[in-house]
């Protein structure tokens, strides 16, 4: 009995963590045209306060969940938004 109630309880703490977990998104921010990388352009999870700015070569990692809009914006350029669905880039 004691085994059995260990494994559920086990599983009660751990399945949370595998249903609501985040999810790591990378990728690089480039100028559409030229394709040159962009530093410093603000990557935001929409209606929160969590973002991140890419680095010298573009780059950025962000965590997310499934249905996130992610907001990319830089000066000079139009704001683009896109939808977090379980992409890796």
């Amino acid at each position: 009995m004691k085994k059995n109630t260990k494994r559920l309880l086990f599983f009660m703490l751990i399945l949370p963590v595998f249903l609501f977990g985040q999810n790591t998104l990378k990728g690089t921010v480039t100028e559409q045209s030229t394709s040159i990388p962009l530093p410093g352009v603000n990557v935001v999870i929409k209606g929160t306060a969590t973002g991140t700015s890419s680095d010298f070569d573009g780059n950025y990692q962000i965590e997310v969940k499934n249905g996130d809009i992610i907001v990319f914006t830089y000066v000079g350029y139009q704001a683009k938004e896109i939808t977090y669905n379980g992409q890796s880039t």
